[in-house]
């Protein structure tokens, strides 16, 4: 298991080459909260933190502290979110914060249409999502459903181990940590191993990561491909014929010539040539 933090403004100034030193590998950063004013509501230290972290060698995710009480208001936290973190690559997930008191007299079916409504916002930008909560709101105000579709990040504290019985992504562990580079308390975490999140990010092409090439497949004998240019006449692959425009079926492969269909045996497409099956 990974140690990791959880930051916000409250935090100060952090010193990330001794958070880093002190072997945490992640760290939480509070991106925003709420969204009715988007000119101050985006955490004072966030930029600063995420790169400092991210210099220092320190894997980051973001999150979210939710005020909304239906499923219009989320979705608008959403697009504040989406806002606030645009241009980072991060390598943890992005977490929407559900712990307020305003919410937590809604019922399970309105706050299953909270945390919807941002998860999905979020997921169709590209960022892979999860939900932090404490045991007591897993158990008693929340769709057990939920955590089926997205990834845990569950606070219990003053415990050896998560008592949560399902599947958990992180696990914030105590809110009085003491870490070097950081003056005062700071929340400490899991990463509890389910999967590794950076390789999936950077793999994956989400959380701000380039989406990867698709692998290119050889063409060989009797595969489908699509192209525009112009075919060979002969069965030998010698005399230019016509010019084609549409997916054909390779007939024979023929070791140094490139044409439409009779194609060298594992030749790599390029552009005009797409292997379709």
């Amino acid at each position: 298991m990974k140690k990791g933090i959880d930051v916000s403004t409250f935090q100060g100034e952090i010193d990330w080459k001794k958070v880093k030193a002190a072997g945490i590998e992640f760290a939480m950063v509070r991106a925003a909260y709420g969204w009715e004013d988007w000119e101050n509501q985006v955490d004072k230290r966030f930029h600063q933190n995420v790169k400092g972290a991210q210099a220092a060698g320190v894997n980051v995710g973001a999150y979210h502290y939710s005020y909304a009480t239906t499923a219009e208001e989320a979705r608008k936290e959403a697009e504040f979110f989406l806002d606030a973190i645009r241009g980072y690559r991060l390598e943890y997930p992005v977490a929407f914060d559900l712990e307020d008191k305003c919410q937590a007299n809604l019922g399970r079916d309105r706050l299953s249409e909270i945390v919807h409504a941002f998860c999905r916002t979020v997921e169709d930008a590209g960022y892979y999502v999860m939900l932090y909560t404490n045991l007591d709101w897993i158990r008693n105000r929340l769709d057990p459903a939920l955590l089926n579709r997205y990834d845990l990040w569950l606070a219990q504290w003053g415990v050896d181990a998560p008592t949560y019985e399902g599947p958990i992504g992180i696990w914030q562990r105590c809110s009085d940590g003491e870490v070097d580079g950081i003056r005062g308390r700071v929340d400490l975490d899991m990463d509890m191993g389910r999967r590794d999140y950076p390789e999936y990010m950077k793999k994956g092409g989400v959380n701000g990561w380039p989406k990867p090439s698709p692998e290119k497949k050889p063409v060989t004998a009797g595969c489908r491909v699509k192209y525009a240019g112009r075919l060979y006449a002969t069965s030998n692959g010698d005399g230019a014929g016509m010019t084609v425009n549409g997916t054909y079926t390779v007939q024979r492969v023929l070791p140094g010539k490139k044409c439409g269909v009779l194609l060298p045996a594992g030749w790599v497409p390029e552009s005009g040539c797409e292997v379709v099956g």
